[in-house]
């Protein structure tokens, strides 16, 4: 895959599962599937650090992170399937005790909006935040349906109404004015779609496919890079044994 090279390590057996972009600090964030860590990586580094540590909160396993327009930092547990909110306050007392975020609390439950007919269980996992922090996308990646979430105090679910394809797999969003990028984990794949202007509708554009991506969890732009996580479950992961090699993030100059 053309213009594919290392930008960020990741310590231990991360098996990143998710990536954000701070568009005030440049700082990225990732999440482990392992283990629930959110780790954070500074804009001229290429190592990342511990930021949210596992278990904290209840929190073993973390599956989607974003930074929206207003600073906060939200999180997937695909297990409880609710949304955690981090707020700008909350980010700035972590980066001055050393990194150490606290306790998340609970912000949406989506279990409730589930049709009890469907006919697998829900399991949240990529999250987007739109450009004015007004609403979240969140993807449920056995069906393949896409959730649009309010960010009012009071927060409201409805599912979006997806028109010529789904979101099966899907393990990683970006939105960024009227589109959304979907990553497809087993599908070694993105796709890209055209929402409607409030989120309540899409339709798939455009579908990239690509073995060496080894299974991408996330993706996020920053500048003219797009960042992606290579997640290797299939390496003694939670799809396949084997061993994998260092857990990292990729940067592609073209896609």
């Amino acid at each position: 895959m053309p213009g594919v090279r290392g930008a960020y390590e990741l310590p231990d057996r991360a098996y990143p599962e998710s990536i954000a972009v701070d568009p005030r600090t440049g700082d990225i964030y990732a999440s482990s599937f392992r283990t629930g860590t959110v780790y954070r990586g500074r804009p001229g580094t290429t190592a990342a650090e511990t930021f949210l540590p596992a278990g904290a909160d209840g929190r073993t396993t973390a599956n989607g992170v974003k930074v929206d327009a207003n600073g906060r930092l939200w999180v997937i547990d695909h297990v409880r399937n609710v949304v955690y909110r981090v707020g700008a306050e909350q980010l700035a007392d972590a980066l001055a005790h050393g990194g150490q975020g606290g306790t998340l609390r609970d912000y949406a439950d989506l279990g409730a909006t589930k049709d009890p007919a469907a006919r697998n269980p829900m399991t949240l996992n990529g999250i987007a935040a739109d450009d004015a922090g007004e609403y979240l996308i969140v993807a449920d990646m056995t069906d393949g349906d896409l959730y649009r979430v309010t960010t009012e105090p009071q927060p409201v679910v409805h599912r979006v109404t997806l028109t010529g394809g789904d979101a099966l797999d899907a393990d990683g969003l970006e939105l960024h004015a009227d589109t959304l990028w979907v990553v497809h984990n087993k599908g070694n794949a993105v796709s890209r779609w055209q929402l409607t202007a409030d989120g309540t509708k899409a339709e798939p554009r455009h579908r990239v496919t690509d073995p060496a991506l080894d299974i991408p969890t996330a993706i996020a732009h920053t500048g003219d890079r797009a960042l992606i996580t290579v997640s290797q479950f299939d390496k003694n992961g939670p799809y396949g044994t084997g061993t994998p090699a260092g857990f990292r993030i990729v940067e592609i100059s073209q896609l």
